[in-house]
């Protein structure tokens, strides 16, 4: 192995002419967080591991050229892959790993990594190196079941005997060419395993009795889970002709099932079959269009190449106003799952987000504007603020509620004092007037996102001036506040309405008005705070203008929305792109 070190650390070395004898043992355990601690599989090796130096560099004696590496390995390409990952451990304790940490994963998974190592030294030489490695992964939402896995390495000098003389030769490539055939540079890092089905079903096999075979799809059973996830195995390895077939033969009642199950498998041949059998075109595949869609919508980690498809099938493509809408939409989520798996980068999702923006630009359609801004509330990118700031203080009431309501989905670190000015500027309508439910949003982004207190006295000092109605939501909204121990700005609240020239706690008491704001706990465990939300808003003449229900999540300091149900009487907001919003958004 081939190593370089730094100046600054004093780091193993060996002397040409020696053969260095070390124990190596690796113990690896496997054991899940529900289950005792004696249910756990666990994985035992040892060996003699013989190092010595074959070549260092003549300008520079930090460089190495070992038996065994740091930086890479050069192996022939025969070596097995059991011997190269038992190479790479014991490489591993040849580096120093003393950075432990804690990362939150964004689907839904908490990941706890640490790393100990200790090393002992004589001068440079390595008498022995301990190393441990503790990866516990569990979900954000139960944090009892999940998998904890322990590695640890030893390494042992056993003894120093003469061994081979240094290489001659000058360069690093002319020293491997001598000892090695075909010598490769390798990466330490091991690649992820890939397990091989040998026994899973193959479509080939099964594709007559798919056909013919009409299942009834009941999506609260087991059982149908169980099917889909067979389907989805078997469409991962099939070619693109017999999922195409089957796609095309199977009984009309399947076949969303099975444009469902191709989604799921994201392999090249399944989308490709999905591209050869969708047509964008037509009205009679409607139905099986927003299938597709939604399937996308919802996938937990989309690939880049279902994302092309989606562009694909959308770029310049004469279609349904349903389906229009729905892909807009759909394009808007894949972008933001994209990004949250950090690849925001990729040429597709500039391609996504420059379309949605320049569509959005050019359009003088409210009802489309509507649907670009409902489409960049899903993609939540931080960069699209000032563009949702533009027409939530500038476009129409429906182009100004739908921009609030994407800005109320961003965490509060993104909500930043520009954008708090604005919303104060929207809801005490100091250039122009608003709505009340622009208005209504952005009070609510103000106190749901550390308000400063003059703000939240303005606010609440505004409510003795607006419509009975409105005053009265407001007021529901801040005692609602109050009574949520887990809300953040609570204590602020309550330390305002201290003061006696607030007038107490009388201001909270409304005489007038039936619209209404209530929050509270659902579930509390030690991994989950669920609330449920319901606002009700009326008109001064007794009519309900808007009505929302929402269920949100707060665990591990993410907040999430699993549900909302909408409902407008006044057209602000166009009820079903919203309700499509909410699926798409769910974890």
């Amino acid at each position: 192995m081939y190593g370089s070190f730094t100046e600054n650390l004093e780091a193993p070395s060996f002397q040409p002419g020696i053969l260095y004898q070390y124990r190596y043992s690796l113990d690896a355990q496997f054991s899940y967080l529900s289950r005792s601690s004696w249910q756990r599989s666990k994985v035992q090796a040892e060996a003699l591991v013989h190092i010595h130096l074959l070549w260092r560099n003549a300008n520079d004696a930090r460089e190495h050229l070992l038996q065994v590496e740091v930086e890479g390995f050069y192996e022939n390409k025969a070596t097995s892959p059991l011997t190269l990952e038992l190479k790479r451990g014991l490489a591993s304790l040849l580096q120093f790993q003393i950075h432990p940490g804690k990362k939150t994963e964004i689907f839904g998974l908490l990941w706890q990594p640490t790393s100990k190592s200790l090393y002992s030294m004589e001068g440079s030489l390595l008498k022995s190196a301990s190393a441990e490695e503790n990866h516990m992964i569990s979900l954000s939402l139960k944090s009892s079941i999940g998998v904890n896995i322990i590695s640890r390495q030893y390494l042992e000098l056993v003894t120093q005997e003469p061994g081979s003389k240094e290489l001659p030769e000058k360069s690093l490539q002319e020293a491997l060419a001598a000892i090695l055939e075909t010598p490769q540079p390798t990466d330490i890092v091991s690649e992820p395993f890939k397990r091989i089905c040998k026994q899973c079903p193959k479509l080939r096999n099964n594709l007559k009795s798919l056909i013919k075979k009409k299942m009834k799809i009941d999506v609260s059973k087991a059982s149908t889970t169980w099917k889909f996830h067979r389907v989805v195995q078997m469409l991962r390895d099939a070619n693109k002709r017999d999922i195409v077939a089957l796609l095309k033969k199977a009984p009309e009642n399947m076949v969303s099932f099975y444009v469902e199950a191709a989604v799921a498998a994201q392999s090249p041949t399944s989308l490709m079959a999905l591209s050869e059998f969708l047509d964008f075109g037509s009205k009679k595949q409607t139905p099986l269009l927003q299938t597709f869609l939604y399937a996308a919508a919802l996938s937990p980690r989309p690939s880049k190449e279902l994302f092309s498809l989606v562009l694909d099938k959308m770029d310049g493509k004469k279609v349904s106003a349903d389906i229009w809408e729905t892909g807009n939409l759909v394009i808007g989520a894949l972008v933001g799952k994209l990004c949250q798996m950090k690849l925001c980068g990729l040429q597709e999702v500039d391609t996504g987000m420059e379309t949605i923006l320049q569509s959005l630009k050019r359009t003088r359609d409210n009802t489309e504007r509507v649907i670009y801004l409902l489409a960049l509330k899903n993609a939540r990118l931080p960069e699209t603020i000032p563009t949702l700031l533009l027409y939530a203080e500038e476009g129409s009431a429906a182009v100004s509620a739908a921009a609030l309501s994407a800005l109320q989905k961003f965490s509060t670190q993104d909500i930043t004092s520009q954008v708090k000015m604005a919303m104060n500027r929207i809801f005490h309508q100091i250039w122009e007037r608003y709505p009340k439910t622009s208005r209504l949003i952005a009070a609510e982004i103000l106190l749901d996102n550390e308000p400063s207190t003059m703000d939240f006295i303005n606010i609440l000092l505004a409510t003795r001036e607006v419509e009975p109605e409105m005053s009265r939501l407001l007021l529901s909204k801040i005692q609602s506040i109050l009574q949520s121990h887990q809300h953040p700005t609570r204590q602020m609240i309550k330390g305002v309405l201290r003061d006696p020239q607030i007038n107490n706690y009388y201001i909270l008491s409304s005489q007038t008005g039936i619209s209404d704001s209530f929050s509270g706990p659902l579930i509390v465990t030690s991994d989950i705070f669920s609330t449920y939300d319901q606002e009700i808003l009326f008109t001064e003449n007794g009519l309900l203008k808007k009505g929302s229900t929402s269920f949100n999540m707060l665990s591990h300091g993410h907040r999430f929305q699993v549900a909302q149900v909408l409902h407008y009487v006044s057209s602000t907001l166009p009820p079903v792109p919203e309700t499509l919003l909410k699926i798409f958004r769910s974890p």
